[in-house]
């Protein structure tokens, strides 16, 4: 017995890897022959279809809503095209807690305001993690100034059966007219820093701790201005209720000065609901945990929340040629229609193709521009009627949580150096429009973004149209963009529906 044992030991590897051998011939030679029956009978052949009517028009984007962002722009930003855009913040302030009890004799030491970068981790050495910085974008040093904000920030809106309020990029001149006369600082020479940030904080018993953080800007702000902000108002209703102290201090206004004029590229994307940008007011008491200190060293913040709002000022042209403009920030967008010949599309519809592949490729015009930089990330193409992402967005299986710039890169093509272009796939949507005989057709946005993964839409006012659009959110957060051959440019570079699909003979 145990000799079969030991036979069965080494005869069953041998005997299992010839049986998957012999089974792979098998299944060949099955794949086989069923390809050589579709190919001999000539019973499909494979088409493309590039003459499909469409309409594709550029439009400026008047206004666009930027308190549901999850990031926020501060600086300038030029461009070649677009020229030079200006991007503010606005945001609301919340207590670390209400109604504070600061304890006997506080006196300041610092006020700092903590305004966290997006940045990845790169390497390490003898000093420390280096870093590099997403989304930074610097030629020349940053002047700006600081403001109390005395604009009240609903979250509802009255106006609109109390819904989510609503504010926008275009809403700059109707703020800055409710700031405070003087600014509470002005920062000057400011250049964002792609090292760690190491500094000390206190707990609620005085200790002491060394922390290291990624890259982050630190600005310092006037003592006693905070002291009458905060700590004279302790006790008092002003710090006794979030709905209290918004109305008190209603928010803080970050504002870009260029008293030069000049042109210049000093723009920063600036993680404000990281929970970890906030105002922190570092301070001392006379009750020493310790007899043989004199004093507690302690620290209260003020944190960003609630409506944090981009405004821009931006010089984008009022009307557009034939090229397709697309731009960041609040720009420009692209508007197609899809199958615009109805008789056209009555025809397709009764040839019962199988859609094989769809898209739309648009190429870069080198005519007008010149600069790779400006080139944006990705381009987010979306249904514009509909208000939703396209089916193909929700099929792409090439998804990555981790890394939008590698994800959804079937239906979302990134740029390709190669053909000058980014091709987008729309072929479930193409499919589906053939296969629907009551189908009239499609209307579809295309903006750039930073982040292919978010969706998150943001209302829009396009120029010349009454109604509210939308738009992806992260359109917003990318001051980049580009121009792209129209639908009446040469035919190799024109933009145009392809569509690949196999019929029967």
């Amino acid at each position: 017995m145990k000799n079969n044992k030991k036979l069965m030991k080494k005869v069953t590897p041998f005997a299992i890897l010839c049986i998957a051998i012999v089974g792979m011939f098998s299944c060949e030679n099955d794949f086989s022959d069923v390809g050589s029956d579709l190919v001999d009978n000539n019973n499909f052949s494979t088409k493309l279809f590039s003459n499909s009517k469409i309409n594709a028009y550029s439009s400026v984007i008047e206004k666009i809503q930027s308190n549901n962002l999850t990031a926020y722009n501060l600086g300038y930003y030029y461009d070649e095209v677009y020229g030079q855009a200006t991007v503010s913040v606005l945001s609301q302030m919340s207590l670390e807690t209400l109604n504070p009890e600061f304890g006997p004799e506080p006196v300041i030491d610092s006020v700092v305001m903590t305004l966290p970068y997006f940045s990845r981790a790169v390497s390490q050495d003898e000093n420390g993690i280096i870093y590099e910085l997403d989304s930074v974008y610097t030629e020349e040093p940053l002047d700006f100034e600081i403001y109390r904000s005395n604009y009240l920030l609903r979250d509802q809106d009255p106006d609109d059966n109390y819904n989510a309020q609503k504010y926008y990029t275009n809403q700059g001149v109707e703020f800055e007219n409710h700031l405070e006369a003087n600014p509470i600082t002005t920062v000057t020479g400011f250049i964002p820093n792609n090292k760690e940030v190491s500094y000390y904080e206190f707990d609620t018993q005085g200790d002491t701790t060394l922390v290291t953080k990624s890259p982050r800007a630190r600005i310092h702000l006037p003592k006693d201005y905070f002291k009458q902000l905060i700590f004279d108002k302790e006790g008092g209703a002003e710090l006794l209720s979030s709905s209290n102290f918004k109305n008190y201090f209603r928010g803080i206004y970050l504002k870009p000065i260029n008293q030069e004029g000049k042109i210049t590229n000093s723009l920063s994307l600036l993680n404000l609901k990281g929970g970890e940008a906030n105002i922190t007011i570092y301070y001392r008491t006379t009750d020493p945990v310790d007899e043989d200190d004199d004093f507690r060293k302690r620290e209260f913040s003020l944190n960003f929340s609630g409506n944090i709002i981009n405004t821009v000022e931006t010089t984008i042209p009022t009307s557009f040629d034939n090229n397709i403009y697309l731009k960041g920030l609040q720009g420009s967008m692209a508007v197609i229609d899809i199958f615009t010949d109805e008789t056209q599309l009555d025809s397709i519809q009764e040839l019962n193709w199988l859609v094989n592949d769809a898209n739309l490729t648009f190429y870069v015009n080198r005519d007008v521009v010149n600069v790779d930089d400006d080139l944006p990330n990705r381009l987010f193409i979306y249904d514009l009627q509909n208000e939703r992402v396209l089916r193909d967005y929700n099929l792409d299986l090439t998804l990555n949580d981790n890394n939008p710039n590698l994800s959804r890169v079937i239906h979302l093509g990134k740029y390709d150096e190669e053909t000058d272009a980014y091709k987008v796939r729309i072929t479930n949507v193409i499919a589906d429009v053939i296969s629907n005989q009551d189908s009239l057709g499609l209307k579809l946005g295309v903006v750039v973004t930073n982040n292919v993964n978010i969706f998150n839409p943001s209302s829009l006012k396009l120029q010349g149209v009454d109604t509210l659009n939308i738009a992806p959110s992260p359109s917003v957060l990318t001051p980049k963009g580009s121009v792209f051959y129209g639908v009446n440019a040469i035919d190799e570079k024109r933009l145009k529906l392809n569509i690949h699909y196999t019929e029967s003979n």
